[in-house]
């Protein structure tokens, strides 16, 4: 027999477990029922634990997937969007799913299910008002619905409700998904347009207001505006513009049960006397600063300073105005110009501008061949062509990178690494920890030589191995003088020991790195025998 680790709970649970019937194809109201015998069919340790409420990852609409679970017991199987079981004699599996009603009534849970064979499973409706689930009669194949209107109980402390699907003693089904319906409020939008009919006038900016409420928004640059989240009602619209009229000056708008679309408005100058408003932009290295785009709100008005700097926005009425200037890479002092237009022109409204500092940062690692670190490896990153060697440690580090996306490489003659390279991603720290693993590239082979010294003359007939990370070990033999040289050396890592029958020989042993070239000085002192 399985048991969970919440076997104490669950007991509890089934002693007071409250039972329903689910309602397949029909919305009737699921009123709890007691159904011992059906409680008696299950094991101990059978049901799923009352779920403990938490946060979950929001869902875009109400269909859940059945491997979208909350939690599952072991034997439970997720495979691309469903959920297996095979549940074996006087055993128990289930599953919990979790979905985020928030304020929106629950109306109804469709569950889909296919039953492959032996007994089939029940679904539970966790009832946070008892503290209980509830279960109905058994699931059959298809489609089953259940009414989850009436029953305030089924959301938990923090709005979600969750639902289980158990078997038991020789079941076998899958859960392809279920659909949580919810009675989510319906609102609506109104929107519109201000137009010139003769195309030559700024609709960019035109107040809209809506009432009641007293909402405003103003109409992008083709004169587009629009109002949402709105209850059915009658509303009033009106265009505002200082210098402009508009017909009709307001519309009065009914939302019975959809959205409101076509409000528009024509715009007509009304010939008010205009002024300019003008100014300078220079650089703080000096000169003036050209393309930057100069706006005046309200009204949209825009426009780009000359190779000077200077700029001059004309057809302005009188009013008050916001001036702001901007271009990538810059800074301005000051960020705007609040100024008044009453009856003349506005005149030195000047900036200076700043290149803002790009914040750079640096990625660093390291390159190690066995137990120690490759010097002199070329570490590349791109785009950018950056580049720096390991120094003796097997350690680089690249600086001055701007936050982006980048490929780190590293390359040596006569060595592969691991990986061939690195995607590396800066946002607004120092990357570390991008290291490499290097091997000899076996493409020739090569000698170790060396002396083993000691007795006056040197010790002839030391033997000197050379064990490789993989493979057979190689051998030479001291000759007269001590001197020895082993041919035929593959590139690799080798573990160099000597030896001579009485003889102390150190260092015990010596690594070698074999690459692309011979290997001199792999020397020993030999002591006497006692």
């Amino acid at each position: 027999m399985k048991s969970t680790r919440f076997l104490a709970a669950l007991l509890s649970l089934l002693a007071g477990g409250c039972l329903l019937y689910s309602c397949s194809g029909s919305q009737q109201a699921v009123d709890p029922v007691q159904q011992p015998e059906l409680v008696a069919q299950l094991p101990q340790g059978g049901l799923p634990p009352f779920p403990t409420d938490r946060e979950t990852a929001v869902i875009v609409d109400n269909q859940l997937n059945g491997s979208q679970f909350f939690e599952k017991s072991d034997g439970a199987l997720a495979s691309l969007n469903a959920l297996s079981f095979n549940v074996g004699a006087q055993q128990s599996e289930y599953a919990i799913y979790q979905f985020p009603a928030g304020s929106e009534p629950l109306v109804k849970l469709v569950m889909d299910v296919s039953l492959v064979g032996g007994r089939a499973p029940w679904v539970g409706l966790a009832d946070f008002s008892t503290g209980r689930w509830q279960f109905g009669s058994p699931l059959a194949t298809g489609f089953e619905e259940f009414d989850l209107s009436g029953n305030s109980g089924y959301k938990s402390p923090g709005n979600n409700f969750y639902f289980a699907v158990v078997g038991w003693d020789v079941s076998e089904f899958v859960i392809n998904g279920a659909n949580v319906q919810t009675d989510r409020d319906i609102t609506y939008s109104i929107s519109g347009l201000v137009y010139d009919p003769l195309d030559t006038l700024n609709v960019q900016d035109v107040a809209i207001t809506l009432t009641p409420g007293g909402t405003q928004v103003l109409t992008d640059v083709n004169g587009n505006f629009s109002f949402s989240g709105l209850d059915p009602g009658n509303y009033t619209v009106m265009p505002e513009l200082a210098g402009y009229s508009f017909t009709p000056n307001e519309q009065a708008v009914e939302i019975t049960a959809s959205d409101v679309t076509g409000v528009e408005f024509m715009i007509q100058d009304l010939g008010l006397p205009s002024h300019s408003v003008s100014g300078n932009v220079q650089y703080d290295m000096g000169g003036g600063l050209e393309g930057v785009t100069m706006s005046l709100s309200p009204g949209g008005f825009s426009i780009q300073t000359d190779i000077n700097g200077d700029f001059s926005i004309g057809g302005i009425v009188n009013g008050s105005y916001t001036l702001t200037p901007s271009l990538a890479g810059y800074s301005f002092a000051p960020t705007s110009i609040n100024l008044d237009v009453t009856d003349a022109d506005s005149t030195g409204n000047n900036f200076v501008a700043s290149d803002i500092p790009v914040q750079t940062y640096s990625i660093s690692g390291a390159v190690s061949v066995g137990s120690a670190f490759l010097q002199n490896v070329l570490v590349t990153v791109n785009p950018g062509g950056h580049s720096t060697v390991t120094d003796a440690n097997g350690a680089y580090t690249i600086s001055d990178l701007a936050p982006d996306s980048y490929t780190v490489a590293a390359s040596k003659t006569g060595w592969l690494f691991d990986p061939p390279s690195h995607s590396v991603e800066i946002i607004s720290s120092n990357v570390t920890g991008i290291n490499f693993i290097a091997t000899p590239d076996n493409n020739g082979t090569f000698s170790v030589g060396g002396i083993v010294s000691g007795p006056p003359g040197g010790l002839s007939g030391a033997v000197i191995t050379l064990t490789p990370q993989s493979g057979p070990p190689i051998q030479g033999v001291s000759g007269s003088g001590g001197g020895y040289t082993i041919i035929n050396v593959p590139s690799g890592i080798y573990t160099a020991t000597a030896s001579k029958s009485g003889w102390s020989i150190t260092p015990f042993s010596q690594e070698v790195v074999v690459v692309d070239q011979n290997v001199t000085g792999v020397n020993w002192f030999a002591s006497p025998p006692l």
